[in-house]
């Protein structure tokens, strides 16, 4: 069995082999800097379409400033792709959809955090493999900034379950827009939407 050799004589085999596997590594952190493009794609969009329904002061700061952040990793991810000599995906992550499948806010925002953990846990397992300086340096800010947000979603769940517990409100105080629509118009979605309406003196029971 021969042997292939470079003109001078090497065996060529192991320099073949070292490539393949380069490229198979190039393969793998592309494919997941795409998915997190795809997942952090959806978060802005869950973020940005969730902050304009929301009228509570501090929760809504709170909520547009993840769809900023999320914006910006958005574009760190693209530079990262790109310094890969590739084309970012332009697709959004199905987490979107079904985030948006979610009427009640609180369970909402939970799910965003979900989003968010799982974020967090792809790069802690990408960034020990990373042997880019500059794009670990960048994904290490990612990491950071996931944590800090997932740190402060968790608190504002809490108080705002907290005071329904109270009783000084309950989660209605930070319900949907549109809730609230469908209340004083009395187009309700359901007999519990009903309910809850009339309970909270925005249905036509509390009216009368």
């Amino acid at each position: 069995m021969s042997n292939r050799t470079h003109d001078d004589g090497h065996d060529a085999r192991p320099a073949k082999a070292a490539e393949e596997f380069a490229d198979a590594q190039r393969g793998a952190l592309l494919v997941l800097l795409n998915e997190l493009l795809e997942a952090e794609r959806a978060g802005a969009r869950v973020a940005s379409e969730t902050a304009a329904e929301i009228g509570d002061p501090e929760l809504h700061r709170l909520v547009a400033g993840i769809r900023q952040d999320e914006a910006h990793w958005c574009a760190v991810l693209v530079d990262a792709i790109r310094s890969l000599d590739a084309t970012p995906t332009h697709a959004t992550g199905a987490f979107y959809e079904k985030a948006m499948a979610i009427d009640g806010l609180p369970e909402r925002l939970a799910f965003l955090n979900r989003g968010q953990r799982w974020v967090v846990r792809k790069l802690q397992a990408l960034l020990p493999t990373l042997a880019q300086p500059d794009m670990h340096h960048a994904l290490t800010q990612m990491l950071v900034a996931h944590e800090k947000k997932i740190g402060s979603v968790d608190v504002q769940l809490r108080i705002k379950g907290g005071d329904a517990e109270s009783g000084v409100a309950d989660l209605s105080v930070i319900s949907w827009a549109g809730h609230i629509m469908r209340c004083k118009g009395h187009g309700y979605a359901d007999e519990e939407e009903k309910t809850n309406c009339s309970a909270s003196g925005s249905g036509p029971r509390a009216a009368a």
